[in-house]
This record gives C-alpha cells, sequence and structure tokens, in this order.
C-alpha cells in the first residue's frame, strides 16, 4: 500500500479535531452572540455537505457562561441567546428540504449522517430515537430552543459520574460552554440506552434555563459586511479619486455616492 494511500486513509479513520470556536463566518465574532452564531453556522455547513461524519470529530463552542445558579454559588450558566443563535444556524445543516422547519425524520437522519463512514454504507436512521428525544413537545418538530436543550445537555456529559450515567446536579458544574466530541458521542449513547430518561432530563434542562421565555424575546444578530470586501471597497475608491486628482483621505465615501461625483463618468 502506498504512502499517500496510507496518508489518506488515515485521515478518514482517524481526522484531526475540528475545533469550531465562531472565530469564522458572517456575523460579529467580537460579540459572543456572534460567534455562537458563526459556529452553528459552521456545523450547519458541515452537516449539510457530503462529508457530515466530520462532525463527529467536532468540538464545538457554542456559547459564553453567565452569573452563578440560583442558589448555588460560583456555578457559571449557559447564555441561552448564544444557545439560541448557535442552533438557529446549527439545524439548518438538518433541514434537507429548505423548508425552513426540521422534522424528526430529518433530524434522525442527520444524526445518521454524522455517525456514519466514508468507507461503509449509510446508518439506517429509521430506527433511531434522537428526534423524538429531541422534540420536547412532541409537535413532530425539532426547534432552536429544543436543540439548545440538547446542546445544554451534551455540554454536561464530561464524565458527571465514574460510569456512563449522568447526573444532572454534577453536569452544571462541569458546563463550559463548549461540547465536545467525547462529550457528544457519550450524549448520544444514553439516547440509545435510554432515550425516555434523557428526555426527560432535556426537558428539566428546558424548564431550569427558561428557554421557553428566552426564545419569545430572541432575535438573531445581524450579519456584517467581511472585512476584506469593505477593504477591497477602500481601496479602489481611493485608486480612482488618486487617477482624478482627489485626494485619498480617511473620510473616503464607501456607499457608491463618490462615484457619481466623477467627471466624466455616468452611472
Amino acid at each position: 500500500m502506498s504512502l499517500d494511500l496510507v496518508s489518506i486513509l488515515n485521515q478518514y479513520c482517524n481526522p484531526a479535531p475540528i475545533n469550531i470556536t465562531g472565530s469564522k463566518g458572517s456575523y460579529d465574532k467580537s460579540t459572543s452572540i456572534g460567534k455562537s452564531a458563526n459556529a452553528g453556522n459552521e456545523l450547519g455547513t458541515i452537516l449539510s455537505g457530503s462529508s457530515a461524519w466530520k462532525a463527529k470529530n467536532s468540538n464545538i463552542t457554542y456559547s459564553t457562561m453567565d452569573g452563578a445558579a440560583e442558589g448555588s454559588t460560583g456555578v457559571k450558566l449557559v447564555n441561552i441567546n448564544n444557545a439560541l443563535a448557535f442552533s438557529t444556524e446549527a439545524l439548518i445543516g438538518f433541514d434537507k428540504d429548505e423548508d425552513d422547519s426540521v422534522t424528526v425524520a430529518e433530524f434522525n437522519k442527520g444524526i445518521a449522517a454524522k455517525n456514519s463512514s466514508p468507507f461503509a454504507s449509510s446508518i439506517d436512521s429509521s430506527s433511531l430515537k434522537f428526534g423524538e428525544t429531541v422534540d420536547l413537545n412532541s409537535d413532530g418538530k425539532i426547534d432552536a430552543g429544543e436543540y439548545s436543550a440538547w446542546t445544554v445537555y451534551q455540554d454536561g456529559m464530561n464524565k458527571t459520574n465514574n460510569d456512563d450515567s449522568y447526573n444532572a446536579d454534577a453536569a452544571q458544574y462541569l458546563r463550559d460552554g463548549k461540547v465536545t466530541a467525547s462529550e457528544s458521542k457519550q450524549a448520544e449513547s444514553l439516547v440509545t440506552a435510554d432515550s425516555d430518561t434523557v428526555k426527560t432530563e432535556l426537558q428539566a434542562i428546558y424548564d431550569s434555563n427558561k428557554i421557553a421565555e428566552v426564545k419569545e424575546d430572541f432575535e438573531m444578530p445581524d450579519k456584517v459586511e467581511s472585512t476584506s470586501s469593505n477593504n477591497m471597497m477602500q481601496i479602489l475608491m481611493m485608486l480612482i479619486q488618486m487617477m482624478f486628482g482627489g485626494s485619498a483621505s480617511s473620510n473616503t465615501q464607501t456607499d457608491g455616492s463618490a462615484f457619481n461625483s466623477l467627471p466624466g463618468l455616468i452611472f
């Protein structure tokens, strides 16, 4: 077997972890909610593509941590607005028919694609129970609030007990606004083992974090123009002004109106 083929096989079988941090994307990465939305968009893009299996090895920073839990000094809580921004974008990756909603079946197919291998036949999603488990109100669809609860649940997986069971009280101390690949794998194994118990835990997370209330007033952050596009426009305007004897000052207009004032040019 050639070295190149060995290298390719190793890349697929043991890929380097993908660290999704929200540091790139269409949202303002200088804000916590913008970074969360960027992280969700990156995950959604992976899930919607032909290499959805790469998401299985992703470490995702989906939220900052806020304040202290009531009656628990020093316990940080997930910023639910951040989680909702992340979830809104991430769910797009599950929405295969692009109807702006994710059905239980679509969610199961997305989880199956995430856990598939490029060298094996696709996982049959019809027997999976992830969608039914995350669909807390049993309306047949997964919304951003429900996916946020699922994300927070995964974030508390980091060995809350010596075995593979889940301890809700211990989990809040372990959450850090990041879901690692190992945490996601453990959470999924618990759904497979006992989906009813997991659904109960998800509902508790949903209620204790007042996700329904936060979701009512939640608005996605605005997207921002890329820095490279802004820089290119500024450079272009400066060059045109210099060609026609204008000054390339820091007050260069970038809204297009400067073009209309140039002699001999008609727009």
